[in-house]
């Protein structure tokens, strides 16, 4: 038979001297409440995301931890947050500027359900009843009761659009081969985004352009396309690529002055790809470098002329332009 094992008498007091302060300790950090950020955000909107889980990991502890499930979504007046509490109730509250995000939310969660406090070390949720609910015979209101959510109001009143349109201006170099063409370019584009894929119009001009073998001049050689196209679209954080494809109508001027005046003109069909980055610059905007290619079939069967003794017309044009968009919708 085990011998019973006695503590020594000062040890046992030293045990509960820490019992007794450790009953007083402070409560541990809330981690009841939740928050998830859309990844299509701006980057102030996701700064001051962080700074809310900051301040929800300083100041919300105890009893005052409720499990509330919070997320930030884009919409076309800036973000909407979602608050979702224990029992399946919901309340969305837009918002227009991202200093508001942290004052909104405490809001929200000055008006949630709170748990009760002999349920707060089990886990477990007891929605406290609302006033309408409340017994007659009740004298004390609870100091933690607050109101419940409000009914949600619909959401396509406060949900993001789903079809997003944006225009967008840029301008750069392009160079065009066989004969050997350098040419100043700017392009203005409308794109509709429905959630990844896109469609849009373009139209781009080439004012001034210099062609090897003919003496400088400002007229020798433009260009103008319009065009349609479709492509897809990939984003993550405050970045975007656009992968398009679109067939163009390209209309080609050139003149010689030397030895004697020249000039012609020619259409071309021409089929174009092109890969576009974005960077969120906030309120819609957006910071753009467009790199693209395009060939005339037509061309590259067999050389084309816009007047006997002028140069080729180009078979292949590649450009880089830089420039920015904004959102209209």
């Amino acid at each position: 038979m085990r011998k019973p094992v006695f503590l020594p008498a000062g040890l046992g007091a030293l045990l509960l001297v820490l019992s007794a302060a450790d009953s007083g300790a402070e409560p541990p950090m809330c981690g009841l409440v939740t928050v998830e950020a859309s990844p299509a955000l701006d980057p102030e909107w996701r700064e001051n995301v962080d700074l809310l889980r900051a301040t929800l990991a300083h100041d919300i502890k105890g009893a005052d931890c409720i499990a509330v499930e919070l997320r930030l979504e884009p919409s076309a007046s800036g973000a909407i947050v979602r608050a979702r509490s224990a029992d399946g109730r919901e309340t969305v509250r837009p918002l227009a500027d991202p200093r508001a995000v942290v004052p909104v939310v405490l809001g929200l969660l000055a008006s949630a359900p709170v748990e009760s406090p002999q349920t707060a070390g089990s886990g477990s949720r007891t929605a406290i009843p609302s006033l309408d609910n409340a017994s007659p015979a009740r004298d004390e209101k609870d100091p933690h009761e607050v109101p419940d959510f409000p009914p949600s109001p619909p959401s396509a009143s406060v949900s993001p659009p789903s079809v997003h349109v944006a225009i967008g201006l840029s301008t750069g170099l392009r160079v065009g081969v066989p004969t050997d063409v350098i040419m100043w370019d700017s392009e203005v584009r409308v794109d509709v985004l429905f959630h990844e894929w896109l469609v849009f119009a373009l139209m781009r001009y080439a004012p001034l352009g210099a062609v090897s073998g003919i003496a400088a001049d400002t007229d020798e050689y433009e260009e103008l396309g319009v065009g349609f196209g479709a492509g897809r679209r990939w984003s993550w954080g405050g970045h975007t690529l656009d992968l398009t494809a679109s067939p163009s109508a390209v209309f080609v001027n050139q003149e010689v002055d030397s030895p004697v005046e020249v000039s012609g003109e020619l259409a071309q069909l021409r089929i174009a790809g092109a890969a576009r980055y974005g960077y969120a610059l906030g309120a819609g905007w957006r910071f753009t470098t467009t790199l693209d290619t395009e060939f005339d079939v037509a061309s590259m069967i067999k050389e084309r002329r816009a007047a006997p003794g002028l140069p080729a017309i180009p078979m292949w044009t590649a450009g880089l332009r830089l420039g920015g968009s904004a959102s209209l919708l």
